[in-house]
Protein backbone atom coordinates (compact mmCIF):
# COMPACT_ATOMS: atom_id res chain seq x y z
CA UNK A 1 0.00 0.00 0.00
CA UNK A 2 3.17 2.38 0.14
CA UNK A 3 3.69 4.83 -0.47
CA UNK A 4 -0.07 5.93 -1.02
CA UNK A 5 -1.04 4.82 2.41
CA UNK A 6 0.37 4.46 6.32
CA UNK A 7 -0.16 2.05 8.93
CA UNK A 8 -1.61 3.98 11.46
CA UNK A 9 -0.19 2.13 14.07
CA UNK A 10 3.30 3.66 13.63
CA UNK A 11 1.71 6.59 13.85
CA UNK A 12 0.26 6.98 17.01
CA UNK A 13 -0.12 3.16 18.54
CA UNK A 14 1.81 1.77 21.29
CA UNK A 15 3.63 -1.49 21.77
CA UNK A 16 3.98 -3.93 18.96
CA UNK A 17 0.43 -3.72 18.10
CA UNK A 18 0.11 -7.78 17.45
CA UNK A 19 -3.40 -8.98 16.67
CA UNK A 20 -2.73 -12.82 15.38
CA UNK A 21 -3.41 -15.39 17.16
CA UNK A 22 -5.32 -15.20 20.31
CA UNK A 23 -4.82 -15.78 23.13
CA UNK A 24 -0.97 -14.87 22.94
CA UNK A 25 -0.22 -12.57 19.39
CA UNK A 26 2.63 -13.31 17.77
CA UNK A 27 1.77 -11.70 14.47
CA UNK A 28 0.19 -8.50 12.95
CA UNK A 29 -2.06 -9.39 10.61
CA UNK A 30 -4.45 -6.35 11.29
CA UNK A 31 -4.21 -2.78 10.08
CA UNK A 32 -6.06 0.51 9.50
CA UNK A 33 -4.30 2.95 7.20
CA UNK A 34 -3.73 6.30 6.40
CA UNK A 35 -3.40 8.46 3.67
CA UNK A 36 0.30 9.41 3.31
CA UNK A 37 -1.19 12.83 2.42
CA UNK A 38 -2.15 14.03 5.91
CA UNK A 39 -5.90 14.13 4.85
CA UNK A 40 -7.05 11.35 7.66
CA UNK A 41 -4.62 11.99 10.65
CA UNK A 42 -5.03 9.07 13.27
CA UNK A 43 -5.55 10.40 16.81
CA UNK A 44 -5.23 7.05 18.44
CA UNK A 45 -4.89 2.96 18.21
CA UNK A 46 -5.70 0.33 20.27
CA UNK A 47 -5.54 -3.19 19.92
CA UNK A 48 -8.56 -4.69 22.06
CA UNK A 49 -7.30 -7.83 24.08
CA UNK A 50 -10.67 -7.99 26.34
CA UNK A 51 -12.56 -11.11 26.47
CA UNK A 52 -14.89 -12.30 24.16
CA UNK A 53 -13.67 -12.62 21.03
CA UNK A 54 -15.13 -14.84 19.01
CA UNK A 55 -11.73 -14.42 16.66
CA UNK A 56 -8.63 -16.14 16.17
CA UNK A 57 -7.95 -12.16 15.45
CA UNK A 58 -7.54 -9.42 18.37
CA UNK A 59 -9.61 -5.85 16.82
CA UNK A 60 -7.56 -2.97 16.39
CA UNK A 61 -9.66 0.23 17.08
CA UNK A 62 -9.04 3.75 15.85
CA UNK A 63 -9.78 7.32 16.04
CA UNK A 64 -9.19 9.61 12.97
CA UNK A 65 -9.84 13.29 12.15
CA UNK A 66 -10.47 14.15 8.68
CA UNK A 67 -9.58 17.23 7.13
Amino acid sequence: MSPGFVDSWTQVGSGRGLTAFTPSPTMKLDYWLQDAGGRARPEWSVVVTTPGAFSDHYPVINSYTIR
